[in-house]
């Protein structure tokens, strides 16, 4: 996958769930996740970012 087909997919996963990275991050950073979709994101991609 290249870093344009993942940097997409990442922004459709986030869309589906209605989040930015960057409330996701705060969700992570609070261990508090608004859905178990949240959290498995988090999970697959929270590292990922530079």
């Amino acid at each position: 996958m290249s870093e344009e087909e993942w940097s997409s997919a990442v922004k459709q996963a986030l869309d589906r769930l209605h989040l930015t990275y960057q409330q996701l991050a705060v969700m992570a950073k609070k261990r508090d996740f608004s859905s178990v979709e949240a959290q498995k994101l988090w999970m697959s991609i929270g590292h990922s970012r530079s």
